[in-house]
């Protein structure tokens, strides 16, 4: 992805002159952390998985890593001021249950016959359930605990927390050898699945994301989801803590859609075909250079 500069005038801030710069690309490199194939690295998949339901697929972890000192991009010294950083990512589409006890449920503003729709295996373990191929449709999709419920699937605002990973240098997680049980090669999270708040993430950087309310969600079938993230104390913790480099979970817990709800949301990566709904990351910064 090209480079999107945008600079402005000279900017009082604490009493010293800089100029504020916004710089925007393509995140380095992404993964997901499966628990279910927990010694796997995935970094060259076109598609990262989050987990949207319950102790099943919430153990499904996307992880982004940028070099913010990297001169052929962002290029922030350590003596410059971060202003906001912002991780823009796109949900391509969601893959599971909607949440009832059987494949008969439908979506009711279109063919009433379930058997129109497709089944997947493609969640080890489990019995093949209702698999959408968009946004939009999964989003009107009948369920619930009740079999054939004719109460749509109420999808709250579900919270996804954003994690900076802690392990410091020369210890910091790889992305194309970060599995669910190790944060690279031979070297294992204190906490399969990054949970120690001590060693594994640090939660003094830390925020939130809905995930599916309705600003996000596209109007028609087969389009994206867009999410704008804010990852300001993220970056600001990279460089003064991780010698510049940024790297992030999302963790998703759990939802009220039904016991049976268990789907996976994706998004699109770094590999995916589509450049242009590849992760990137925008920061704005004062460069005191």
């Amino acid at each position: 992805m090209k480079a999107r500069h945008r600079l402005t005038r000279r900017y009082q801030h604490d009493s010293k002159q800089g100029l504020l710069k916004t710089k925007e690309f393509t995140v380095d490199s992404d993964t997901f952390m499966f628990v279910h194939d927990p010694l796997t690295n995935f970094h060259e998949q076109t598609l990262l998985f989050l987990g949207s339901g319950g102790s099943f697929t919430g153990g499904a972890r996307p992880v982004f890593k940028a070099d913010l000192s990297n001169t052929d991009k962002w290029s922030i010294n350590t003596n410059d001021s971060i202003m906001s950083a912002i991780l823009t990512i796109f949900a391509d589409s969601i893959e599971g249950s909607a949440g009832a006890d059987h494949g008969n449920t439908h979506d009711p503003d279109a063919d009433p016959d379930a058997s129109n729709y497709n089944y997947s295996n493609s969640i080890p373990g489990q019995t093949p359930k209702l698999l959408t191929t968009d946004m939009v449709t999964f989003y009107r999709l009948t369920g619930g605990d009740v079999a054939r419920s004719t109460i749509p699937v109420s999808y709250t605002p579900y919270p996804v927390g954003v994690y900076s990973h802690q392990p410091p240098k020369p210890n910091h997680p790889a992305t194309d050898r970060l599995s669910w049980n190790e944060y690279a090669g031979g070297q294992p999270w204190t906490t399969a699945g990054a949970e120690d708040s001590i060693d594994d993430i640090y939660t003094g950087a830390y925020t939130e994301f809905m995930l599916r309310v309705d600003p996000n969600l596209p109007d028609i079938p087969n389009d994206d989801a867009e999410y704008q993230i804010d990852v300001t104390d993220h970056v600001k913790y990279a460089i003064t803590d991780r010698e510049s480099e940024l790297c992030v979970q999302l963790y998703r817990d759990s939802d009220d859609t039904g016991v049976n709800n268990e789907n996976l949301t994706k998004f699109y990566s770094v590999d995916h075909a589509s450049t242009s709904k590849r992760p990137k990351l925008t920061i704005t910064y004062l460069d005191r250079s």
